[in-house]
C-alpha cells in the first residue's frame, strides 16, 4: 500500500499522472493532506516500522510550488505515534502536526 498524489487545475475535470509519495516496501496508510496558502502542500501518514519491535510512524512530505514536486519522505518525529493518533492544523500560514506522546499532546510547526 501506499500514498499517490495527483492535481487538478480545472475543477476535477482531469488530474496529473498519480505520483508515489510514500515509495516503501512496508504498508503506508492512513493518509491526510492539507494546504497552506496557494502553494504549499504537506501529505502525511503512517507507517509500521519493525526493527526489534513494530511501531508505527508519521512520515511527510512537503511541496512548495502546488505539488509540482515534493521534499523526499521525512519522520515528522522519531517517537512510535500513528496518524490515527494525530492530526494537521492550519493558522494563518503556518501547518502544525498535532499528536500524542506519552499521554502528553506535542505539536510540531512547519510554514
Amino acid at each position: 500500500q501506499d500514498i499517490y498524489y495527483a492535481s487538478s487545475t480545472n475543477a476535477g475535470a482531469s488530474f496529473s499522472s498519480p505520483s508515489n509519495l510514500s515509495q516503501t516496501a512496508t504498508d503506508s496508510t492512513y493518509p491526510i493532506i492539507i494546504t497552506v496558502g496557494n502553494s504549499t502542500i504537506y501529505a502525511a501518514w503512517s507507517e509500521t516500522v519493525c526493527n526489534a519491535t513494530c511501531e508505527k510512524r508519521v512520515y511527510y512530505r512537503r511541496s512548495t510550488n502546488g505539488g509540482t514536486t515534493f521534499s523526499a519522505s521525512s519522520p515528522a518525529s522519531l517517537i512510535p505515534t500513528s496518524i490515527e493518533d494525530s492530526d494537521f492544523d492550519i493558522y494563518g500560514l503556518n501547518a502544525y502536526f498535532i499528536f500524542q506522546e506519552n499521554n502528553q499532546i506535542k505539536f510540531m510547526k512547519g510554514s
